[in-house]
């Protein structure tokens, strides 16, 4: 029996653009259509996760809004220059990694960024692109953090399922060692009693939930290590674990 998946809601057709996933054989359903706004899997050179993540969920928004087409990008290339050149001391080379997502959101409120096809993913960070005036930029209206230290129980876990039925996710996962070695459809599932090193955090793209063949709960995420990583790039979380330290929330304008 295939695993069961939960998938993203369509809403109204005469208020959002229906959400649809990106990845062939995703769906146990054939009707499933595989084009969509879950963009083709990267391999980031640097610690840069925080912006594939970030800028792929505000893209998932504005798709079902219709503001760019399901076949258009948003510019990550963008959101880290801006970033880099805002705050040098946190957001610098050769990672250009970000502890706090949430310095971004400066940029992404006044400034807003433009999509990829005006400025392409390049990794030269260190300086801004000089933009035509009637480049377009894309800006959102709200963004948060929601921390699972704040929730007891499972309400945090519920929060962010509920989150997915709106759009994909940009969510913090707690890397232990035990995360390197997991292969095709393996549940990421750490006895985190026993790892011995602290974990890091990593930004990935939560894109479904479901239940495995055993109805363990799994939450789906699009990770940004290339295709080697989980299943052709997309990997399965133990649900109810607490393995989810945080996740973002975005409003557009």
């Amino acid at each position: 029996m295939a695993a069961a998946f939960t998938f993203l809601r369509r809403l109204k057709p005469n208020r959002f653009r229906p959400y649809r996933l990106h990845r062939e054989s995703y769906s146990t359903n054939p009707k499933q259509d595989s084009r969509g706004i879950v963009s083709p899997t990267l391999h980031q050179r640097c610690g840069i996760c925080w912006a594939i993540s970030t800028v792929r969920h505000f893209a998932a928004i504005i798709k079902r809004y219709g503001y760019i087409a399901e076949d258009e990008q948003l510019s990550i290339q963008d959101l880290v220059q801006q970033v880099h050149a805002l705050h040098p001391e946190v957001c610098n080379s050769p990672d250009y990694s970000l502890d706090d997502v949430l310095l971004a959101e400066s940029i992404l409120r006044e400034s807003g960024i433009c999509v990829e096809r005006r400025n392409r993913l390049s990794y030269d960070f260190d300086s801004l692109k000089n933009h035509k005036p009637t480049t377009r930029k894309y800006t959102i209206r709200h963004m948060d953090v929601v921390y699972s230290e704040n929730y007891l129980g499972d309400k945090f876990e519920k929060g962010l399922l509920r989150a997915l039925k709106r759009s994909p996710v940009a969510c913090s996962v707690r890397m232990f060692p035990s995360y390197h070695i997991i292969k095709g459809k393996d549940l990421y599932d750490p006895d985190m009693s026993n790892e011995v090193e602290r974990p890091s955090l990593h930004m990935m793209l939560l894109v479904a939930s479901g239940k495995t063949k055993k109805r363990q709960p799994f939450l789906e995420f699009q990770d940004s290590f290339g295709h080697t990583v989980g299943d052709n790039g997309f990997v399965r979380v133990r649900g109810g674990r607490g393995i989810v330290a945080d996740y973002v929330r975005i409003t557009p304008a």
